[in-house]
């Protein structure tokens, strides 16, 4: 069986990549399909891999959008990819990679994870808006209307429609009007985390330093309360982050998988501010049994077990962020039972999941 995987960005390395690591996993000689990838920025980690990319590709563009700046071209690129002679097509999507087009009996199966945030979240499109130069806004606005309705379009094409939360299948109904034909969520490869018995006093944030991560919730809480904070992760909100940060808040940069896994595992726990789809790195501190304390909302729910694995705090506010801080005890948490929790999000559990929705889209 010949199967392609598409993948709209390779630019930076996130949840979103290892779900599509997990899937290159599953057929290795599979070819990646992508409209942008910066080698550079990506890293070495699908160096091995037979990378197909878009014409846009490799093209110089101005900071910071980058990439972006060819966000009117990358319906009409997505869509010249040539799927001939493949049985199936797997695409991981949070915007175009749901548009290509494939003829049968090629099938198409598109994990979803989410609906395309500026398009339908008014208070992600504004803030797209705003990152645009003034005198390009209006152009920009009139290109996200004309990309509202190929992104309605684009979702009834795929043969499947897989979510990665039930959060997601409720927008992927709302926006899309097609039910999720499965739930599957995203993997996290437990074997990479070891829970210990001793712990440090410090708690983690982990994760981009961008504003859709809320990270400013957590560095002012732990500055407020005097709370020793490691900061793993980069981002455009980094210098920002280090000016108002007080003496306890570390800032560690980026860190590999196996320094992630040793700093989770000695802490009191991982704090997780923001509203996300479904949220791979709760799942990673439950892998390594540390609790997490979340905000309240999005995936997280559906993921973390209040005071079995963790809590969460009700408002996206310092406020509400430094009480839940002040009468979160984390003796009072099995760290065992944490890990079993997270190993029902396992790698091996999603692939076989993903095999057989394959095996069924097929028959």
């Amino acid at each position: 069986m010949r199967v392609a995987l598409v993948h709209e960005f390779l630019v930076q390395y996130g949840g979103a990549e290892r779900v599509l690591e997990a899937l290159a996993e599953i057929w290795p000689d599979a070819p990646i399909y992508t409209l942008y990838y910066d080698r550079k920025r990506f890293g070495d980690r699908l160096a091995h891999r037979t990378i197909i990319e878009s014409s846009l590709s490799g093209r110089w563009a101005p900071p910071p959008a980058r990439h972006q700046w060819f966000l009117a071209s990358y319906a009409h690129e997505i869509e010249k990819f040539d799927f001939s002679g493949f049985d199936l097509v797997i695409s991981d999507s949070s915007a175009f990679a749901k548009g290509i087009l494939v003829n049968r009996p090629t099938r198409h199966i598109s994990y979803i994870h989410t609906p395309t945030r500026y398009l339908w979240d008014e208070t992600d499109q504004q803030t797209m808006l705003h990152r645009a130069p003034r005198l390009l806004r209006p152009f920009v606005k009139a290109q996200l209307a004309k990309l509202k309705v190929w992104d309605f379009e684009a979702a009834q094409r795929p043969d499947r429609l897989i979510a990665n939360s039930k959060e997601v299948a409720g927008r992927i109904t709302k926006y899309y009007h097609r039910n999720a034909d499965a739930i599957i969520y995203p993997p996290v490869i437990t074997d990479h985390y070891q829970p210990i018995t001793k712990h440090e006093k410090y708690w983690v944030l982990l994760g981009r330093l961008e504003a859709y991560k809320a990270p400013e919730l957590a560095v002012r809480a732990a500055t407020e309360l005097n709370l020793p904070l490691k900061v793993i992760g980069t981002g455009r909100l980094e210098q920002y982050l280090k000016s108002i940060a007080g003496p306890t808040v570390e800032f560690l940069g980026w860190q590999s998988d196996e320094q992630v896994a040793q700093i989770l595992a000695r802490s009191q726990g991982l704090i997780f501010p923001p509203k996300e789809d479904a949220g791979l790195t709760p799942l990673e501190s439950m892998a390594a049994g540390r609790p997490v304390l979340a905000y309240g909302a999005g995936g997280a729910l559906e993921t973390i077990q209040s005071g079995g694995t963790g809590e969460f705090f009700s408002e996206p506010t310092v406020a509400s962020l430094v009480s839940a801080l002040s009468k979160f005890d984390p003796n009072q948490y099995n760290s065992q039972e944490i890990r079993t929790q997270a190993e029902r999000f396992d790698i091996r559990s999603f692939q076989d999941k993903i095999r057989q929705i394959v095996k069924s889209t097929l028959a």
